[in-house]
């Protein structure tokens, strides 16, 4: 079997190391699907981003590692900043239609 393109890999858009060994190693995702690439760079840039796949193409697992990277980017500096004024860090909020839908999604997150 060919080895994926660096266009198909989670180094093209980079993301951090750690949460490219959790992807690879941990949960045994070594490539991102073709829909989770398409989101990833803009998602990575924090624009707001809209696709609509079928079911089972990782659209969830895509927004959860976009969202992941982009925390892990910050941590740091939002680490550091947030101590100096005694605030916790940051939070993210996922909005679905439904109760199913949202336990779906937090069981794929987690």
């Amino acid at each position: 079997m060919a080895s994926p393109s660096p266009a198909h890999t989670y180094t093209y858009p980079p993301l951090p190391p750690s949460l490219t060994r959790a992807l690879t190693n941990t949960l045994r995702l070594p490539n991102p699907t073709k829909t989770q690439h398409k989101i990833l760079q803009p998602l990575l840039n924090q624009q707001s981003t809209l696709i609509k796949a079928r079911t089972g193409t990782g659209k969830t697992i895509g927004y959860a590692i976009a969202t992941v990277a982009n925390a892990l980017k910050k941590q740091k500096t939002a680490a550091a900043a947030a101590a100096a004024e005694g605030q916790e860090r940051e939070n993210t909020v996922i909005l679905l239609p439904t109760k199913e839908l949202g336990v779906q999604v937090g069981h794929t997150i987690r």
